[in-house]
Order: C-alpha cells, then structure tokens, then sequence
C-alpha cells in the first residue's frame, strides 16, 4: 500500500516538472526570438548596395590641376601659371609630360605611329586667331556684335580652350592627318581610347557627351587627369563634367562651386568693334605674256633677259599651296608637312 502511495507521487512530481520545465523553454525561446539580430545572407561575390557604389577619388589641393575644369562657362584662371616642357616637338605642362611621352613610345612598341599635332596654346594666340575669326564674318557682310558671335560658335572664346592648360594634345595617326570623326577609325585611335586612361588620358569630347561638354565630337583630343581620375571616369564611362557633378552632389558645400557659371568675357572683356574689313578690289587685268613691267633700275640687258623669262614662265602657279582658311594664314609647305595646329583645331571648332 505504501509502495503505491509512492509511486502516484512520483507520477506527480514528474507531471509538475515537465509543466515547468516546458514553460521555461518558451520563455528562453520567446527571449531569443527578441534579442536575436537577423544578419542578410550575402552569397559569394556578392555585395549590398553600398559596396557596390563605386568611390569617386578625389585629388589632393596639391594636385587639383589634374581635374582642372576648362570650358565655355570655367575660363581658366587669368593668373594660371605652368612649367612647359617640349613633347615631340609641342610644349605641354611637365607634370603631363612624362606619362605623354610613355604613352606615345608604347603605342609606337605596338606598331602604330600616333604623332601630336597640337598641344598647349597661350590665351593670347587664342585672342589672335579669334579675332581673325571675327574678321572674317564682318568680311561676309555681318556687323561686329553679329560677327562676334557667330565667331564663338567657331573658335573657342580666349580663355576657354583647354590647351590654355598644358595638359590637353591632339594626336592623330601620322598616315591621317584629318580632324574629323574619320579619325576614329584609325589603328592609332582605336589603340589611345582602350588605353590612354593607363598613362592618366582620357578622351576628353566623347561623342555621346557633347551635351555636357558643349564641344563637337573630337576623337584625337586626349587630356590628363591622373592615373586614378582616368582610371574611374573610363570604368564608369563619365566625362569630367559629370566628374565634377558627382563632386558637387558628394560635398555641396566644398564643391558646389563648380556649378556657378562664369561668362568668358569676364576673364578676357570684349573688344571694341573693328572696322570692316574693305571689299576686296576687282581683279586687275593680266599683262600679256608677250609684255613684261620692268623696273627702271634694270640694265638693258637685264630687262631683255626679264623679258625673255617673262614670256617664258608667265603661266607658272604655285603647286602645293597649303591655305588655312580659318587663320587666314597661307603656307607653300606641301600639305603633308603641315603643322595640323597651324589652323583652327580642336576644341576651337565648336
């Protein structure tokens, strides 16, 4: 009797310890459940969205000339200042130097043949061939302001162009000498826009960006950044404007500057008008071969053997003449010889 009064307590005590022990359970459970922090899965290779924004590097104070802004609403600086130093045959800023010259010699070790055509230019010959340009419209029949900016659309203003730098070049292939889109399809080319971001370059008028940048298409326009600056404008297919709007959005504050556009004329004023060019005079009428003008000084035998020549060679031109029609300049050098940077180039045709 006593063994079962025994055993009934023991079912009892056992029924009680089970109750308490399952409600400890779901309290430690319900505890877990409130304190536990439930951490993303992030499968391999993959990264959250923060990850994968890429960084915009930004250049130290000493080396803010690498992502200098130069164009029609950030003229460069009146008081801008560089050391120049000659890059086949072209003067460029010494810090662009170095990585112009490897890059250069790298593409030549490929078996292509880049060659520069035109790199720095001082504000004051931009002032020159500007005003020739406003020369030339008044000589169609415009008035100054008229031909003042109709000349803008053609060259760059004075201060805007940057080969005012020292860090811009033009390089063409040497077997096309030609500043058109044709230039794309050169091996030369080809070569520099997969590239040039490894030396610091990059090509600074893409033709997809000519919104941002306000300049036509200019495939042979290279310009350096830096290593890092090329390296991320190439990857994330920007142009240094939109560099620069990253800048602003990233540090308004720092940055937001950038966005404050500044009329060019305030860096190099306007001029006062120039008189229109004078109609040109009707041609004047050919002297017969058979005849010849002599100068009064000549000796009789001098003006016989003038006259012998004259009749010989009256009909003789000038073969290769090479006419920069927007310098005005004209130049007897056969064209393949002649300096692509002696005419209109660049960003000056806009």
């Amino acid at each position: 009797m006593q063994l079962m009064k025994n055993k009934k307590l023991l079912i009892a005590l056992a029924l009680v310890l089970c109750v308490t022990l399952s409600g400890c359970g779901k309290e430690a459970k319900g505890n877990e459940e409130e304190h536990n922090v439930i951490l993303p899965v992030v499968s391999q290779g993959q990264q959250t969205q923060e990850e994968q924004k890429p960084q915009i590097p930004v250049v130290s104070e000493e080396e803010s000339y690498k992502t200098m802004l130069v164009n029609i609403t950030h003229p460069i600086a009146k008081d801008y200042t560089m050391e120049l130093v000659t890059v086949a045959g072209y003067k460029m800023d010494v810090r662009a130097a170095e990585d112009m010259r490897l890059m250069l010699d790298d593409a030549k070790a490929e078996g292509l043949d880049p060659i520069i055509c035109s790199a720095y230019r001082s504000v004051d010959r931009q002032i020159t061939l500007f005003n020739n340009q406003v020369k030339k419209q008044q000589g169609y029949g415009l008035n100054y302001d008229e031909a003042f900016e109709k000349a803008k659309t053609v060259v760059a203003y004075p201060g805007t162009s940057e080969h005012h730098t020292g860090l811009a070049a033009d390089i063409v292939a040497r077997s096309h000498q030609v500043l058109d889109d044709s230039q794309e399809n050169t091996a030369e080319q080809k070569w520099l826009m997969e590239n040039s971001w490894k030396y610091g370059y990059i090509l600074r008028y893409p033709s997809d960006k000519c919104d941002l940048t306000k300049i036509i298409y200019e495939p042979w326009h290279y310009r350096y950044v830096g290593k890092e600056v090329a390296q991320y404008l190439y990857e994330n297919d920007l142009c240094l404007e939109e560099y620069w709007l990253q800048l602003a959005d990233m540090d308004p504050e720092k940055y937001g500057y950038i966005l404050e556009e500044i009329t060019p004329e305030q860096i190099v004023p306007k001029q006062e008008p120039q008189p229109a060019p004078q109609p040109e005079q009707p041609p004047v009428e050919e002297t017969p071969q058979d005849s010849v003008i002599l100068d009064d000084s000549f000796t009789q035998e001098q003006q016989q053997a003038a006259a012998e020549q004259g009749a010989d060679s009256g009909d003789q031109t000038v073969e290769n003449t090479v006419t920069s029609d927007d310098t005005g300049i004209t130049d007897a050098t056969p064209a393949e010889e002649l300096p692509v940077d002696e005419t209109i180039t660049e960003d000056a045709i806009v």
